[in-house]
């Protein structure tokens, strides 16, 4: 199961996953205060987080990319 979720808790499942946001507005982890990677490397943007791939702690970014890439694992599973 892929975690997905409502855009209007977005917030409190950013805080669930122990992130936060620096001043930019990307994610960072709370503890250490590192900027997250999507899976394809690239820095994600708090109001971009899509959500967390089943299995793992690989961050989703919210763009049409990533969308296919997922759906695309969905159905071959």
């Amino acid at each position: 199961m892929n975690i997905i979720f409502d855009k209007s808790l977005k917030s409190d499942f950013i805080r669930s996953q122990n992130l936060d946001r620096d001043a930019s507005g990307y994610l960072i982890k709370s503890d250490t205060l590192k900027r997250i990677k999507d899976d394809n490397g690239k820095l994600v943007k708090a109001k971009q987080f899509g959500g967390v791939r089943k299995g793992s702690i690989i961050y989703l970014s919210e763009d049409i990319d990533t969308i296919i890439k997922e759906a695309s694992l969905k159905k071959a599973s």
